[in-house]
């Protein structure tokens, strides 16, 4: 990639899945470590301490591992070394990433996009697995791991970016899907998975069935390695057609048609095989969610399978329910709450929620001082802004503009209009961007003099940011609660910025 729009992308991307914003993505993020690493060369407790960090993740193993399916000789199975140990590592791996992807559609239902991505990635992966199994020649386990990667790519996109990627994904402007992913993002969704999973020392095997492998390179490949690719290939493109609510079942046969002939060359074996291969999938979607004793959400990809097999039309759905949210408390309230709270992982979500409620603001960033350094970068919030900072330095002692004139006076910086020709000189980069707030005020989190993070709170329209005395009083109060629990937390081994007095 040498576009800078794709660099940039990569970048943010891979930023968000290592700050662990979406833990179900973080829990991928472990276990694509464990995909790159050679199990000749690693030890049974490697992958169990993996697996072990997601306590969902390692009861929902457990439960499918003493399945008669994994398990049949009916030996006890209770943590992830005895599962390991009974069913074998790679199929265990593959369990694994078809959980994680099971909760990832768990933890982000509200949200039908991600939802449908997650479950198109999963039922991909199952598709090759039955593909494989059915004939006979390449391994289940392996055809699974490279039939739902291919699908990482928007996976990603559907969650650190949904805005974006579901305007790209349904264009209207006559252009190709990849066009219009290349507009917006500087690349496809598959170069991007490609990019990714490159830089976590995936087999060579695996990167070429994750990735737009020109036809004539797939043809020199060696044969077990072309065998993967075209599968995978295969395993998406009639996962699609499945979940495709604008193909009608009476098109739904010529569309699968077409799938099996472009691939009939190389996969002689799926011919005929495909209904065979959608039950095995849907059968394969029941068993994992099986283990879920809360029943869980509703699962895109299982009701549309169901539909498929039915021979009904798949309506196109609305929304997914989204469970209620617990309200946030206004900022006088919270003030109330937050006196006997004692940790900063558990006060920040109660100040942001009541910032957001009472000033029902566009924009609500968190950003604190980088451990170590005098730069500040973004921790948490909600606005179109979230994706392009993270992990940016969002002002330093060597930048003299708004961020530094709130830390040197750890005062209040009230911006009413943005735009403003005598403002913008003063204005980092980051807040001069068309997705900026028009007008913004920062609250310094500051105690004893020292500006650990900063709160914005924008708006999209100027505004005249009239806030009352009793309002800023609260607020104060409020956030130096915060900053005494930040203050805790600042590293010993470099001292807090401070500005330096002046002579007299």
């Amino acid at each position: 990639m040498t576009n800078d729009l794709a660099q940039q992308t990569i970048a943010n991307i891979s930023s968000a899945m290592a700050g662990g914003q979406v833990s179900a993505v973080g829990e991928l993020n472990r276990i694509i470590h464990a995909l790159a690493k050679d199990t000749s060369e690693i030890s049974l407790a490697d992958p169990a301490e993996l697996i072990e960090q997601d306590s969902q993740i390692l009861a929902r193993i457990i439960s499918v591992a003493n399945t008669l399916g994994y398990n049949p000789a009916g030996a006890r199975i209770t943590c992830a070394s005895d599962a390991i140990h009974v069913v074998g590592f790679d199929r265990i791996r593959s369990l694994a990433l078809s959980l994680s992807l099971m909760e990832h559609v768990d933890r982000t239902h509200s949200d039908l996009v991600q939802n449908e991505m997650a479950s198109l990635s999963l039922c991909s992966g199952l598709v090759a697995q039955a593909a494989a199994a059915h004939g006979c020649i390449l391994d289940p386990d392996m055809a699974f791991i490279c039939g739902s990667l291919r699908n990482f790519g928007r996976l990603l996109l559907s969650t650190f970016a949904t805005g974006d990627f579901e305007q790209a994904r349904r264009n209207r402007d006559n252009t190709t899907e990849d066009e219009a992913y290349r507009r917006t993002f500087g690349l496809t969704p598959l170069d991007l998975g490609y990019e990714l999973l490159r830089s976590r020392g995936l087999p060579e095997l695996v990167l070429n069935a994750v990735s737009e492998v020109p036809a004539a390179i797939v043809a020199a490949l060696p044969w077990i390695d072309r065998q993967y690719v075209r599968l995978a290939q295969f395993s998406l493109e009639l996962a699609e057609a499945a979940f495709d609510p604008d193909t009608p079942t009476a098109a739904f046969a010529e569309r699968t048609e077409a799938i099996v002939a472009r691939y009939q060359k190389d996969l002689p074996q799926l011919a005929k095989a495909v209904p065979e291969i959608l039950a095995q999938t849907e059968n394969r979607l029941l068993q994992l969610t099986k283990p879920r004793t809360d029943g869980g959400p509703d699962m895109v990809g299982l009701t549309r399978l169901r539909a498929r097999r039915a021979g009904r039309d798949i309506a196109r759905p609305a929304p997914l329910a989204a469970p209620a949210p617990a309200p946030a408390p206004s900022i006088s309230d919270a003030l109330t709450s937050i006196a006997t709270v004692h940790d900063i992982a558990a006060a920040l979500p109660l100040v942001l929620g009541s910032l957001q409620k009472d000033l029902a603001c566009d924009h609500l960033l968190y950003c604190q001082r980088r451990p170590g350094s005098d730069d500040f970068e973004y921790a948490q919030g909600k606005s179109p802004l979230s994706l392009s900072i993270a992990r940016r330095s969002l002002g330093g002692n060597d930048q003299r503009d708004i961020i530094f004139l709130c830390r040197s006076r750890c005062e209040n910086i009230i911006i009413r209009d943005a735009s403003a020709p005598k403002i913008r000189p003063y204005l980092p980069a980051w807040l001069k961007t068309a997705e900026a707030p028009c007008s913004f005020a920062l609250l310094p989190v500051h105690h004893e003099g020292v500006m650990d993070a900063f709160v914005l709170v924008g708006w999209d329209a100027p505004s005249d940011l009239a806030f009352s005395a009793d309002r800023l009083r609260t607020i104060r109060l409020l956030l130096g609660h915060l900053a005494k629990l930040n203050a805790g937390n600042r590293s010993p081994t470099r001292p807090p910025f401070r500005m330096p007095v002046p002579a007299a």
